[in-house]
């Protein structure tokens, strides 16, 4: 009985009290989810700059071995039939 007396007497603000619970209730499981998707993105950038690092240090290899001294001495004498002086070149060709 005291708690019907209580109830009818202050109905507005327990009403008021579970509008604002649902609301930030609500509030809370959004960002919850929105926190969520966000750490799934923020993996998968981490693993996309992974990926793209060993893209970029295979880059960096790869040009150190095509600006060395060997590579390009060994493309100037296959490609363009180059030679040091005082070398002298013999081309043989095959009879096929």
């Amino acid at each position: 009985m005291i708690i019907k007396k209580i109830f009818k007497r202050h109905k507005l603000i327990i009403l008021v009290f579970v509008v604002v619970f649902i609301y930030f209730s609500y509030n809370y499981f959004r960002q919850e989810i929105k926190l969520q998707e966000l750490s799934q993105e923020k993996y998968l950038k981490k693993v996309e700059l992974q990926e793209k690092d060993a893209e970029v240090n295979k880059l960096r290899q790869d040009l150190k071995e095509v600006k060395s001294n060997e590579n390009i001495s060994r493309l100037a004498r296959e490609k363009l039939k180059m030679v040091y002086p005082g070398e002298v070149l013999y081309i043989i060709e095959d009879e096929e």
